[in-house]
Order: structure tokens, then C-alpha cells, then sequence
């Protein structure tokens, strides 16, 4: 991660700013959404002493499988401020779900940074 914030730091204009767009994942579990001849089913495994979210995705359409598998690093917000901070970014705001009026913390889904150069 500290070499992408070094990318952005190197990259942005004086005045520019970039958003970062994290999953935050708060448990393990399953979901399945139908639309019309499309289903989509997910689960997911949150590990907290590894920081590692494991996640499979089966798309069925028209009685075709399709499936993708996942690992992500779960970094908490501390985690990106800090790096930011390092590469010489700083992080302006934190917004939760996609609503910009909404502040992020630690127990929103998904979190949006909004982040410039110092």
C-alpha cells in the first residue's frame, strides 16, 4: 500500500485530490440476490487476527456458472492515515456507504477517503 500512496503523491497535482474506495467488512456471512435469469451468490470470511477478508462469488445465468474468489487485506483507518501521511498525502475527510454527508468510522461497511497532498 505504501508504494500505490507513493504513486498518488507523485501523481497529483499541486491542488488535485483522489478518493480511495475501502471495503470495510464487520462479520462473515452469505447473501443472494435473483434478477429475472441472473443469480448471485456471496460469501464471505472475515479473519480479524489476519486482517484478511476470503470472499467467493457465484454468478449463474441462464444455468451457466461463473465464479470468483477473493482475498483482501482489511486495513483499518488508522492504517491508511498513516500511510498517507508517509508518502506526503493527508486524508481530508472520511465518508461512509457513498453518502457524502454521512462521516466514516471504524464500523461503516464501506468507507471513502478523500485525500490531497500536504
Amino acid at each position: 500500500m505504501e508504494k500505490c500512496f507513493s504513486n498518488f503523491q507523485k501523481i497529483l497535482n499541486p491542488d488535485g485530490k483522489i478518493i480511495i474506495d475501502l471495503h470495510n467488512p464487520q462479520n462473515s456471512g452469505s447473501k443472494t440476490d435473483t434478477y429475472n435469469n441472473f443469480k448471485r451468490t456471496m460469501k464471505w470470511n472475515l479473519d480479524s487476527k489476519k486482517k484478511t477478508e476470503t470472499s467467493e462469488i457465484i454468478y449463474e445465468i441462464n444455468g451457466e456458472k461463473f465464479i470468483d474468489n477473493h482475498v483482501f487485506h482489511i486495513f483499518s483507518i488508522e492504517d491508511i492515515k498513516e500511510c498517507a501521511f508517509k508518502a506526503g498525502l493527508q486524508v481530508l475527510e472520511i465518508f461512509e456507504n457513498y453518502e457524502l454527508d454521512k462521516k466514516g468510522n471504524a464500523l461503516s461497511k464501506n468507507l471513502q477517503f478523500l485525500i490531497t497532498k500536504k
